[in-house]
Parts: structure tokens; C-alpha cells; sequence
């Protein structure tokens, strides 16, 4: 089955309102938080600006690949309908289901980040009503009620399109003009140069520089995931489909200057009282306020007060386009599954102006229970949509790649193979632990992701019941499918059998320096090292 190439009722969507769409949804919550957790801790200044660049590339490699397919096949759907048409239904599938991960994941993201935003601008203002903690997370009713008032103001504006695409241009131009004023603030003031800026690299890592950059390039489909959400509106495009690339493009390079730039933010202007940003990333989590937020604190030295709230401007603004950006996506992810007849026609009815209204309802209304959960729990699915975008992008390389064999197209051969290994190298990179970046996703995630995928198990079998003419004939999909299930259980396991054995090392450990103190009152160094050591060593040995 394949699609009428015509526009939907109502196309809307003009080239500026599309580079917005494909620029918020890339950036969010993350790029004001990773800086002073993941970027410059695991990889210093220097390393994460590379990182950042290769990973713009790798996108642009992709955004190539989307846009071949999206001037053959324009309309709702994007990677699903490229994948359906060329390589079949259950390639289709696969990335639907991937996508459907993905999106949700950086909505509720977005979402729940406006709790810690109100936190830091409001203090305790909205922590009223009834109070739980979840995974380590204080809930409360209050702050819950903001965020799902959030998503039904984000859904409700996305139901009037036109004017959701206007809010979130006016929002982007927003988060940029703030944004360049911080960093272009913080440069004029920084004294010293690039050597004030050392180390380049993260110190103590145990990581080379080269297993830095590569640290920080395995996290760049979860850092750019959303600038090829707007190939699911094409078929609302106020301007003809062959000129896709470009906007996909310039939100890909506008996303990587603003995460370079809040990156270096705190190696530029860090607080008084320390002597590099090392030092200062160190003695964050015992500061309070502003101060344990490296970009306000950054912020604040380079402009002010008047910079926190700059700041904060911008990360709203951020956020907000975020969630605006991800239930038009979704919502148009939702219509295509319903037009190719994968999930009921009821869910992709169009309303009078064109606007995929049910879609848009069960997005913001299945979201709006995602608060309840607390942030540190929504944190794991985030984590496994790096693993939905990798997948989607090599679906969509090798649907290029396809499509580049009928037509002889030199150039996109080599881009579709590019984009497939480029693929492969990214999962390689999230999902397997320890793996040249040195890094691993939490044990929650892994298990997560063979949830996730088991329900989609569920979900296709009863696509394929009611249409068995057309699935169930790859497979090839759902042979790689069950070993990520198998992979991710193990992984799972592995990773819950390595925290439960170094906490039984460091309560040993505990109680042997205590009692080594007690009884000679020294300092028992070299044993320590040789604890720390042991509880390294168990980690490869385990499946």
C-alpha cells in the first residue's frame, strides 16, 4: 500500500516554521542539564565540542537520507511510511514502533523537566497537596498539576496548528537569542584564553581522549532525535517537499552551536572559589541553589542576576517547543499507523482544518500520566529513545539505500550505506557496556527496552491477526527483535548483579576501614584502592 503523494487539508508549514519545528524538538531540558553532568565530566571542553561536530555530521548523513525518500513519498508518517513502502510492513513496524519510544520519551522528558525549572525559579511554591517519593524523587500534587496543565495547554495549542507552529518559531528565536547573549556575555568577560580553559579533555575518566569524544558521540541520537520529525507533516508542507533537506539541515547546525555553547558556558565563566571547571563540577553537588547548576551559575557570573532569568527564559523556551514539537510529530506518527490501516481509523480522523485531532488527544491524554511517576523514573526511558533513533535512522539509510539502487543515485548509495554502519556503531555504542566509550545505560533501561519491545510483540500480533496478507513476511526483523529482548534481559541482569556485588563491597569495605581506624588509627589507603579495585574487576566477569 502506498500513500496519494498530496499535501492533507490545510498545509500550514512554511520552511522557517519547519527549521523551528526540526530545531525544538532537537534541543530541550537536556542541553541546559548534560553540560554539567554527562559533557564536560565525561569528556572536558574540547572533547565534547568534537564529539558534538561528529555527531552534527552523522545527522546530516541521515537528514540526506530522509529527505530522498520524503520527495518520493510526502505525508504523514515520515521514517514508517518510507520504511512500509520500500522495504515492507513489518520494516514499517519496527520503526513506528521505535519512533513512537523515541517521541513519547523526549515529551515526557520535557514535560517532567518543568518541575525541576519551577523548582529553581519558584523554590517550593507548587509542592503542595499529597507527597510520595519514587525512585528517589519527591512527587507532589501541585507540581504534578503544573505539568499535566503543560501538556493539555501544548495539546490544545496543537490542535490550531498554524498557530502552534507560530508559538514555537517565536519560542525557538527565543531560546537563541538568549542563548547567544549568555554565551557572547560569558566570552566577554572571560579572561585567560583557551589556557584557562584546561584541561581540554575530562581529567580522572580513566578514559583517553579519543574513548571521550566517543563517550559523548554515542549519546548524539538521543542529543539530536526530532530534527527529522517534521518529514511526518509533510504532507502539510506550505512549500514543495524537495526543499526538506534544508531545513533539517540548519536545525541540525543550530543544534549543535547551542549545545557547544551551554557546554562551555561553566569552562568559562565558573563560580569564584575555584581554580578551573574541573574543580568546580566536582564541588557542584555540594553547593546549593544556582551554584549546583553549572550553566545559571555560568549564567549568573557572566551576566548577573539578570542572566538566571535569561537562562531560565531560555530553557523554557526550550522545553516548551520540546513538548509543542513532539505532540505534533507523534500525533502525525499516530495518523500514518491509522491511514495504513496498523492501528483503528479513528485515531488518525482528521478534524475541519486538517489537524489529526483524536491523535492529538490520546497523545496529550496518555502523557498526562506520566508526571505521576516522578523525574528519576522517566530518566530510563529517555535513555532506551537513543536506541528507537538509532533504529529509525538505519531503517530509513537502508530505504535510501534501496531506493538509490533503482535510480543509480551515486551520491545517496553512499549515504544509505553510511547511515546504515553509522547506525550500527551507535547501538553498538549505547547498548553495550563498556564498550570503546566506556559507558552503559542504567539497569532499568535495559530491562525497559525488553519490555518496550515485548509489548510491541503484543501489539503486532494482533496487527498480523487482522492482516496477515500483509505482515509477518520479514523474518529477519523479528529474529534481530527477539535477540535486542534476549541482549537487553542479559544486559539487565548483568548490570542489577554488578551494583548488588559492589554494594556488598563497599558496606565490607566501610566496615573494614572503621575498624582498621580504630584499632591503629591510620588512614588505610592501599587497602581501599584494593577494595575499589576488586569491585572493578567483577564487573567483566559477570554475563
Amino acid at each position: 500500500m502506498q500513500r496519494e503523494k498530496t499535501n492533507l487539508p490545510g498545509a500550514f508549514l512554511s520552511p522557517f516554521g519547519a527549521w523551528g519545528l526540526a530545531f525544538g524538538f532537537a534541543v530541550g531540558w537536556g542541553a541546559f542539564v548534560m553540560p554539567g553532568t554527562s559533557f564536560l565530566p565525561g569528556a572536558g571542553p574540547l572533547g565534547t565540542a568534537i564529539g558534538v561536530a561528529l555527531g552534527a555530521a552523522a545527522m546530516a548523513v541521515f537528514a540526506w537520507n530522509y529527505h530522498v525518500l520524503v520527495r518520493h513519498r510526502p505525508g504523514p508518517g515520515g521514517a514508517f511510511a518510507y520504511a512500509h513502502d520500500v522495504l515492507g510492513p513489518d520494516y514499517g513496524f519496527l520503526v513506528a514502533w521505535s519512533l513512537l519510544l523515541a517521541y513519547l520519551a523526549i515529551l515526557w522528558a520535557n514535560a517532567t523537566a518543568l518541575v525541576l525549572l519551577v523548582r529553581h525559579v519558584a523554590g517550593g511554591a507548587f509542592q503542595v497537596g499529597f507527597h510520595y517519593r519514587l525512585a528517589g524523587f519527591d512527587v507532589w500534587l501541585g507540581e504534578v498539576g503544573f505539568c499535566v496543565a503543560a501538556i493539555a495547554a501544548a495539546g490544545m495549542l496543537c490542535l490550531a496548528k498554524r498557530t502552534a507552529a507560530r508559538v514555537n518559531l517565536g519560542l525557538m528565536l527565543l531560546f537563541s537569542g538568549c542563548v547567544a547573549l549568555c554565551f557572547a556575555a560569558a566570552l566577554a568577560k572571560h579572561e585567560g584564553g583557551l589556557a584557562a580553559m584546561t584541561p581540554a579533555f575530562a581529567p580522572g575518566t580513566g578514559r583517553g581522549p579519543v574513548r571521550q569524544v566517543l563517550a559523548i558521540l554515542g549519546m548524539m541520537p538521543w542529543a539530536f532525535v526530532g530534527f527529522e520529525a517534521i518529514t511526518n507533516l509533510s504532507g502539510e508542507f506550505a512549500f514543495d517537499a524537495h526543499r526538506t533537506f534544508r531545513p533539517m539541515l540548519w536545525a541540525i547546525v543550530a543544534a549543535a552551536a547551542a549545545y557547544v555553547a551551554l557546554a562551555l558556558l561553566p569552562a568559562m565563566a565558573h563560580p569564584d572559589g575555584f581554580s578551573s571547571w574541573p574543580d568546580y563540577l566536582a564541588g557542584a553537588s555540594r553547593l546549593e541553589g544556582i551554584e549546583s547548576m553549572p550553566t545559571f551559575a555560568a549564567a549568573r557570573r557572566a551576566l548577573g542576576t539578570a542572566g538566571v532569568a535569561v537562562l531560565a527564559a531560555a530553557m523554557f523556551a526550550g522545553i516548551s517547543t520540546g513538548i509543542i514539537a513532539s505532540v505534533l510529530a507523534t500525533s502525525r506518527l499516530l495518523r500514518a499507523l491509522a491511514e495504513y490501516r496498523v492501528f483503528p481509523a479513528w485515531i488518525g480522523r482528521l478534524d475541519a482544518h486538517g489537524s489529526p485531532r483524536n491523535a492529538i488527544l490520546l497523545v496529550a491524554g496518555f502523557s498526562a500520566v506520566v508526571p505521576f511517576f516522578g523525574r528519576t523514573a522517566i530518566g530510563w526511558p529517555v535513555d532506551m529513545s537513543s536506541v528507537g533513533a538509532a533504529v529509525a535512522y538505519c531503517t530509513v539509510s537502508a530505504a535510501a539505500l534501496a531506493e538509490a539502487r533503482k535510480s543509480g543515485d551515486a551520491a545517496t548509495r553512499a549515504t544509505g550505506w553510511c547511515g546504515v554502519w553509522m547506525s550500527v556503531a551507535f547501538c553498538l555504542l549505547l547498548l553495550v557496556p563498556k564498550y570503546l566509550s566506556g559507558g552503559a545505560l542504567a539497569a532499568e533501561s535495559y530491562l525497559m527496552l525488553a519490555l518496550w519491545a515485548l509489548v510491541g510483540f503484543a501489539v503486532y500480533r494482533t496487527v498480523f491477526r487482522r492482516d496477515p496478507s500483509r505482515f509477518g513476511r520479514s523474518m529477519a526483523v523479528w529474529i534481530g527483535v527477539l535477540g535486542l529482548v534476549f541482549f537487553s534481559s542479559l544486559m539487565w541482569v548483568r548490570q542489577v548483579s554488578t551494583r548488588a556485588i559492589r554494594a556488598e563491597i563497599d558496606g565490607v569495605s566501610c566496615f573494614y576501614h572503621s575498624q582498621f581506624r580504630v584499632l591503629t588509627g591510620a588512614e588505610p589507603a592501599a587497602e581501599a584502592e584494593s577494595a575499589e579495585a576488586d569491585g572493578d574487576a567483577v564487573a567483566p566477569a559477570l554475563p
